[in-house]
């Protein structure tokens, strides 16, 4: 107990700024997938969006420099659906599309106690899931992290 603790921190600089990277995830996937999450649970609510925490994982896992990954409801603005710190590359996005796949598929097609029906919807979904539909859903914003008084800002959250 006789050890003393030294917090560690960051200076910030004032007007600090950081290139983002974003992905929107395609409003016709989203669609589906609704539509999915609504077959599969009856009650399911669109407001509380999609089980999309595994998905998350995911990513975080096999993604390089991904920072927010947005929850994908019905109403929900998906330009930013994904921000990173650093450009997607076709690899990247190959790799995305391949664990949303993953994702579908353990959230709709193995556990036993799916229906048939959206076991099916579920592989169509798949089947369709393509890098290309990333292509034009790219954007990029530099954004101030820190204020001119040395503040922290809302996007450097």
């Amino acid at each position: 107990m006789s050890n003393i603790i030294y917090p560690l921190a960051y200076q910030l600089t004032p007007g600090q700024t950081q290139t983002l990277y974003y992905l929107g995830f395609p409003a016709s996937w989203k669609t589906v997938l609704l539509e999915i999450a609504q077959k599969n649970n009856p009650r399911f609510k669109d407001e509380y969006g999609l089980p999309t925490n595994a998905l998350k994982k995911l990513v975080d896992s096999w993604m390089e420099g991904i920072i927010a990954l947005a929850p994908l409801k019905k109403d929900s603005h998906d330009e930013h659906w994904l921000t990173s710190c650093y450009r997607y590359t076709e690899q990247d996005i190959r790799v995305l599309c391949g664990l949303i796949k993953v994702w579908v598929m353990a959230t709709y097609v193995v556990p036993p106690k799916v229906s048939p029906v959206v076991k099916e919807m579920a592989r169509n979904f798949c089947e369709k899931v393509c890098p290309e539909a990333f292509l034009s859903n790219q954007s990029e914003q530099t954004v101030c992290l820190t204020a001119e008084d040395g503040t922290v800002t809302e996007e450097a959250y």
